[in-house]
């Protein structure tokens, strides 16, 4: 489901493939079929990639975003096809993106989340869309985050697993097809190392 790639070459960020909502930050919409330099910048950390959107994070805290509006959580109408500023916050642990949403670890154990929420993927105990950052949960223990196509989960370092949203294939591990508008406890195992989210599967 994600058609644009990215390529970070010492200090250089390279992107090629769909482009249709400027997701590629190159200031327009056209597609590129080979690796095209996007910006040179030793700063940056990590890039991570959704749905149509993208997101740069830089060693100083700089969060980037661009792409389809509706996940940038910046607030405003329109998509977005050049890099622009979200936040800047040293304490950002963590980034996961899913289809159309963004959850934010912070190093004090803060999530903060943004984007659709049609299906309860950000936890909130509703189904509004967040088109700006909203703290979900604080919480010291919280290890990783991590977004699906439409659910999401929370590992914890005591091995508690918190799963939440989209469950019509039974993603969520519940033993039901019910979607969950708020963490929900799946499990809890010490020897949990990682969780990888997909679109219909966990």
């Amino acid at each position: 489901m994600k058609k644009s790639n990215f390529m970070l070459v010492g200090n250089e960020l390279w992107g090629f493939g769909q482009n249709c909502s400027g997701q590629l930050g190159l200031g327009d919409t056209e597609n590129r079929k080979v690796p095209t330099l996007i910006m040179k910048d030793s700063e940056i950390r990590d890039v991570f990639v959704g749905y149509k959107y993208s997101i740069i994070l830089k060693n100083n805290g700089e969060l980037l975003v661009f792409g389809l509006n509706s996940q940038l959580g910046l607030g405003v109408t329109d998509n977005k096809n050049i890099p622009t500023l979200l936040m800047k916050d040293l304490e950002i642990k963590q980034i996961s993106c899913g289809g159309f949403h963004t959850m934010i670890l912070k190093n004090n154990g803060e999530v903060i989340v943004f984007g659709d929420n049609s299906l309860g993927q950000l936890g909130l105990g509703d189904f509004v869309a967040r088109n700006t950052p909203t703290i979900l949960m604080k919480d010291s223990t919280i290890k990783s985050v991590f977004c699906g196509g439409g659910h999401s989960m929370i590992l914890k370092n005591n091995g508690e697993l918190l799963v939440f949203g989209y469950n019509e294939y039974g993603q969520l591990g519940l033993g039901d097809y019910k979607m969950r508008n708020t963490p929900t406890i799946l499990m809890q195992d010490f020897t949990i190392k990682s969780v990888f989210c997909g679109w219909g599967c966990n």
